[in-house]
């Protein structure tokens, strides 16, 4: 998947000054104000900044069954953002309609300890095994896990690619599969913090005028 940039001034990402929470059982962002930025590294560096993903948590709902509702923001380059809602619920994440009635599974109920291969829109998921995040672990803020589990895609047609997904953030780096066996990584987060979103500016009044004096009839004194 190709990824995006939001322009500067969306955002100031306080990375490794963020302390880490209690990590999530979802292998997926639930934390409001989270915002991680991803980029293609495979891509000609005068195209990178062109090409990258900002991912915004906007707001966490509870649900009645238990699980939660995510709104995520997505800001592709210097377009204008657009927003999905995710759910999750028991370690499943799946993506909601914009009216809450059809959910499309992403990661599979248990995940990663019941199930260990799922399919989806002709593609086989398999979990690889657990490994730590070396690429870009620099990333996270200490007391963030870097350790995670692979989980690898084979769709029916096209490359194999390898995904490492960390506990509370999802997806961090996904490895395609050459045509010559070799590993390129196409996908990799490059930035963690947490924002708020702007506020719209309050115009400024001016103070009005006040209102001109209406002017009094002078008053004359008839002469005998």
């Amino acid at each position: 998947m190709k990824r995006v940039l939001a322009a500067a001034s969306l955002l100031v990402l306080a990375a490794c000054q963020q302390p880490g929470p209690p990590q999530p059982k979802t292998y997926a962002t639930s934390e409001e104000g989270l915002t991680l930025v991803f980029m293609d590294p495979s891509l000609p560096k005068d195209q990178q900044d062109a090409q990258r993903l900002q991912v915004r948590v906007d707001k966490v709902v509870d649900r009645d069954d238990g699980a939660i509702v995510v709104f995520k923001s997505f800001t592709v380059g210097l377009h204008e953002p657009f927003q999905a809602l995710f759910v999750e619920k028991d370690g499943g994440v799946g993506i909601l309609s914009a009216d809450g009635k059809v959910e499309t599974p992403v990661l599979p109920v248990g995940f990663p300890d019941s199930t260990a291969v799922w399919s989806r829109g002709g593609v086989t998921y398999q979990i690889l095994g657990r490994g730590s995040w070396v690429h870009g672990a620099h990333v996270l803020p200490s007391g963030r896990a870097s350790e995670g589990v692979w989980v690898e895609a084979r769709p029916a047609r096209g490359a194999v690619t390898r995904s490492l997904y960390l506990p509370g953030l999802g997806e961090v780096e996904t490895d395609e599969r050459l045509p010559d066996g070799r590993w390129s990584t196409v996908n990799l987060l490059t930035q963690y913090g947490f924002t708020e979103l702007p506020q719209a500016p309050v115009p400024e009044t001016a103070p009005s005028k006040p209102a001109p004096k209406a002017k009094q009839p002078s008053k004359r004194v008839a002469k005998p």
